[in-house]
């Protein structure tokens, strides 16, 4: 998805979700939790293959 793709999609979801006392929308906490679980993803493919010939 183009940038800014993701940034219309974000902007649509503010107008429709107030921000939370950090002043982060709803959009933009999805899109950290959903950034946080790639990382984490990521993280375990790496530790699972660590030493190990793909495969």
């Amino acid at each position: 998805m183009p940038r800014d793709s993701r940034q219309q999609a974000r902007d649509r979801l503010s107008v429709l979700a107030p921000t939370s006392g950090d002043g982060a929308t709803a959009a933009r906490r999805v899109e950290q939790d959903a950034s946080l679980v790639g990382r984490l993803l990521a993280a375990a493919g790496e530790q699972n293959h660590h030493g190990r010939e793909p495969g």
